[in-house]
């Protein structure tokens, strides 16, 4: 009787582990085939979660070259929502979508590429001895600040000049010497911001009475508070009146 019982009980334990690897392999089976299913959903939160991201940064980008800040916050954008943080003169984006997040931090465009030089209009007054009509304004970004300014002419005689006036509608002076500057020095400017749209002009380049600036080709470059630089060569305009 007893070894009658024992290959009963060995065949119970050998039923039950045969269920028992069966029921592993169905497990397995059956989470293989639903994990594609998973795999594809996590992927879809992931790409809705991208086209948000884009959409944000679109937004900030589009904000910044207008000449604004962009709005910080939760902005919601099809099935999930975007998020534009600001950190100083950095902002980050951030997306979501059903679990899934990207983010992407945006440095706005250097300062430089938003100065905007337009020197068709320059002239001299003064018999040549003064430059001016040369206007600045802002392109893109919330504020620039002009730091300093290099101006260069050839031929080159050793003239100097000790006087630089910027403004919207009355230039003020941003520099006066001593010390004089010559071609190719750098001017330390008293700061100035450009925040707004508006045309500023930048006139009452001074030379001494004696001096004659007409005929001469001319390299003005602006060294921006974040050290970017816009640099435009010119030809001073024609001028038909008798004191310029």
């Amino acid at each position: 009787m007893r070894p009658f019982l024992r290959q009963d009980g060995f065949s119970f334990l050998s039923v039950f582990t045969v269920l028992a690897v069966v029921g592993f392999l169905a497990f397995q089976v059956v989470s293989r085939v639903k994990q594609p299913e998973a795999s594809k959903e996590t992927s879809l939160h992931y790409d809705q979660a991208y086209f948000m991201l884009q959409a944000g940064v679109e937004y900030a980008m589009r904000r910044l070259y207008e000449g604004k800040s962009p709005l910080t916050g939760d902005f919601p954008f099809g099935a999930g929502t975007f998020r534009v943080v600001r950190s100083g003169p950095e902002f980050t984006v951030a997306a979501y979508a059903s679990g899934a997040n990207v983010i992407r931090n945006i440095t706005p465009p250097a300062q430089g590429d938003c100065l905007r030089v337009d020197t068709v209009q320059s002239r001299t007054q003064g018999k040549g001895a003064e430059i001016g009509q040369i206007w600045l304004s802002k392109r893109c970004n919330e504020s620039i600040t002009i730091d300093r300014m290099i101006l260069s002419w050839s031929p080159d005689k050793g003239e100097v000049f000790d006087q630089v006036g910027l403004g919207l509608e009355t230039p003020q002076w941003v520099y006066t010497g001593p010390p004089s500057i010559r071609s190719g020095g750098t001017v330390e400017l008293i700061d100035y911001p450009l925040a707004d749209l508006n045309r500023h002009r930048l006139d009452g380049i001074r030379f001494p009475s004696t001096v004659d600036m007409r005929e001469k080709e001319f390299r003005l470059v602006f060294v921006m508070k974040d050290g970017s630089r816009k640099e435009v060569p010119f030809t001073l305009a024609p001028c038909l009146e008798e004191g310029c």
